[in-house]
């Protein structure tokens, strides 16, 4: 009876260990999946923290390219002053920075250096036929003179 009764409890002892090791598995994966919902959560809140920052980043970048057009616009206001040495030794250097990189202000630049040329060169020759008809008006000079200012200043 003995032998029969350590049968038993050994038999108990086995479905107890067996209920034990069960029961730990029950505890491991409900663990298992409570850590995989946090992981879940976690990814989820980083995605979406992620796309948060990728929108702040994308409007920053739009604020920061406006603020360039901005200043490149505040440099290109300066241009007229730059042609007419207007600037600041400080402030024309950092135009001729700006210049340097802005394709519209170079055109501009060329095209107001262009107009000056012009411009110089009809008060050169407007120079010379008053100074033709000076020299005649006292004496000192033919009518020819200012003919021939007159026909340069015309072309």
């Amino acid at each position: 009876m003995s032998a029969v009764l350590f049968g038993v409890f050994v038999a108990l002892c086995a479905l107890a260990l067996a209920l034990i090791d069960r029961r730990r598995v029950a505890l491991r994966d409900a663990e298992i999946s409570r850590l995989d919902a946090e992981r879940e959560a976690d990814v989820a809140e980083a995605a979406a923290t992620y796309e948060a920052a990728s929108a702040d980043l994308r409007e920053a970048r739009a604020e920061i390219v406006q603020l360039h057009l901005l200043v490149d616009e505040l440099r290109c206001g300066n241009l007229g002053a730059f042609v007419d040495d207007e600037l600041s030794p400080e402030r024309a250097e950092a135009f001729r920075g700006h210049l340097a990189v802005c394709e519209r202000c170079q055109a501009a630049h060329l095209g107001l250096l262009q107009q000056d040329a012009i411009v110089s060169s009809g008060l050169e020759r407007r120079d010379a036929v008053v100074a033709a008809a000076l020299a005649w008006a006292t004496g000192g000079g033919p009518i020819g003179a200012i003919l021939d200012a007159v026909a340069e200043l015309e072309r």
